[in-house]
């Protein structure tokens, strides 16, 4: 502003002595000059005061002032108000009104009900209130109008913090979003793959048709390998009614260990599905399986919120397990929900029936009419959600994130060149972990062992299946405590009185008239008799007649 300033006075400082500024000016005026907003055009009095100006001053006379009484309140309440005030108040009055007025308007503020407009006119009826007991009598109608508070002045006080206030009251989303502090910037140095898997599950965003023609949305269970941003996710298509359980949530951990390796430390949501006690307790088991020491499990608390960074650290230094969750409302801590945001937003949108996130205004194709739903099986979506992951695990990521303009998979290929591998776990291992042991009573799960080394046991949306093993057909009639991997009911552990695990696997049907069957059945037959000919043939002959010649004489 100053240089253009100067432009425009130039001419009129390098005058002749005698030459008349004020003709100058008015020829100046007479050429349409205008601001550097192209708007508003510069008048004969502004030329004269930047002259005048930059005579006295110099250049620093062509910069804009500050205002004198800067940081004074020129206004109290109102314009009318204070005029109004002026005249019929003592200065010691005026002081009181403000001040109660002032603590009225911030006090709604901080109960955080009320919006702008209800506070003014709230405010408003309360100004009244408190200056008509100094009249001693009823305030007229011209009065009662000069009673009124300043809108800028209400929505300044609430600016002050006290609307923080009341929206931490109110609105615990919104000051978890908007108002905690957050840590901006978090390097992920010295984080390999499978150091730290954060899991949660995600509600997408596409609509699908069950057979029925009812709409459902599938779930997406997600563990982040925040190393290399890869997800490894899971589809779940949920009857009526139902949530994401536990069982979900053991079965798409497994499946991801399977495929990538065992996780060092796992950070989990606070949600219900996470909170099953037999789950957790199969992380530990897991570790102990596994052999490996430093396999941690961490659910945040929104007390105790920790960077990833002092996990590692911290990790190090602690012996035995600590259990963190993740706040109700955090997730901003939790760097799955951004990858989800972006999959929905840059991927997933992609996919026919896309809804968008809000459910009550969703994305339509045509105006006035339903949303299309995703047109093919469950089947195809899976595939469909597959690719999409396959595209956003290729596509490189921005320079300034945390992998540095890498994508997710080039990343994981940098790490496997510097020497990294992943650490497997065998299946049966997994299944072991996660298997319960007490029923929702707390008992000990048991069942009675019949014929053939058979047991039975009631399996969640499957029924009753059958289950047997060669090693149990000894213990007939005897009931054993089992172990159940819920998540993967493919097999049953059972423990034996000699304290000895035996797998046991379905029982496999054979048809009526299939030879196999009858065969299957001899076999049986022949392993049962060879158990007890070694149980027998380990004990040693006892002397019946011995035995009662004893029992006789003691009796006597």
């Amino acid at each position: 502003m100053v240089a253009f300033r100067y432009s425009m006075i130039k001419d009129l400082l390098a005058l002749p002595k005698g030459t008349s500024l004020m003709k100058a000016i008015q020829t100046k005026v007479q050429q349409n000059c205008y601001c550097p907003n192209g708007k508003n055009k510069i008048g004969q009095a502004s030329f004269y005061r930047w002259v005048k100006d930059y005579k006295e001053k110099g250049l620093s006379g062509l910069a804009r002032q500050g205002r004198s009484d800067a940081g004074e309140g020129r206004i109290a309440i109102s314009r009318c108000f204070d005029e109004f005030a002026a005249k019929v108040l003592n200065e010691q009055q005026c002081i009181t009104v403000q001040s109660e007025i002032e603590q009225y308007i911030s006090s709604m503020w901080v109960d955080g009900r009320f919006t702008g407009t209800k506070i003014i006119t709230s405010a408003n009826m309360m100004l009244q209130k408190l200056v008509e007991p100094m009249f001693n009598r009823p305030l007229t109608e011209p009065e009662q109008e000069s009673c009124m508070v300043s809108e800028d002045w209400v929505y300044q006080i609430g600016s002050s913090g006290y609307k923080l206030v009341g929206k931490r009251k109110t609105d615990a989303q919104w000051f978890r979003d908007n108002a905690i502090p957050r840590l901006i910037n978090r390097f992920r140095d010295g984080i390999y793959p499978n150091d730290v898997w954060i899991g949660d599950e995600h509600p997408m965003d596409i609509q699908c048709r069950r057979r029925d023609g009812s709409i459902i949305h599938a779930r997406m269970i997600g563990w982040l390998d925040l190393a290399t941003n890869r997800l490894y996710a899971t589809l779940i298509f949920m009857p009526k009614g139902r949530e994401v359980r536990q069982l979900d949530i053991a079965r798409s951990f497994c499946n991801a260990v399977k495929q990538n390796g065992l996780p060092k430390l796992l950070y989990l949501d606070n949600g219900k599905p996470y909170k099953w006690k037999s789950m957790l307790a199969g992380f530990t088991t897991l570790a102990n399986l596994a052999k490996q020491t430093d396999f941690q499990v961490e659910l945040i608390d929104s007390e105790e919120f920790r960077t990833v960074q002092k996990f590692i650290r911290e990790r190090m230094e602690r012996e035995g397990d600590n259990v963190y969750r993740a706040g109700k409302y955090e997730p901003q801590v939790k760097p799955i929900e951004g990858i989800f945001g972006l999959l929905e937003l840059h991927y997933f949108s992609l996919i026919p029936g896309w809804i968008g996130g809000d459910r009550i205004n969703k994305k339509v194709q045509v105006v006035g009419k339903p949303a299309k739903s995703f047109p093919g099986t469950f089947e195809d979506f899976a595939k469909e959600i597959e690719g999409k992951l396959a595209l956003y695990h290729a596509t490189k990521q921005g320079k300034n994130g945390s992998l540095k303009g890498k994508s997710p998979t080039g990343k994981l290929h940098e790490f496997i060149k510097m020497g990294w591998k992943a650490r497997g776990v065998e299946e049966i291992t997994l299944l072991m972990a996660f298997a319960e042991k007490y029923d929702t009573k707390g008992k000990p799960l048991d069942r009675k062992i019949i014929a053939g080394g058979i047991l039975q046991y009631a399996v969640p949306d499957l029924g009753t299946i059958y289950y047997r093993s060669d090693k149990l057909m000894c213990y007939a009639d005897e009931k054993l405590k089992i172990m159940v991997p819920r998540h993967d009911p493919r097999i049953i552990f059972v423990k034996t009185p000699e304290g000895k695990i035996v797998l046991a696997q379905k029982v496999k049907n054979y048809h009526f008239l299939d030879p196999n069957g009858a065969e299957e059945q001899r076999r049986m037959a022949k392993v049962l008799n060879a158990q007890l000919a070694v149980l027998r043939w380990n004990c040693s002959f006892i002397n019946n007649n011995q035995i009662t010649e004893s029992l006789l004489k003691e009796a006597a």
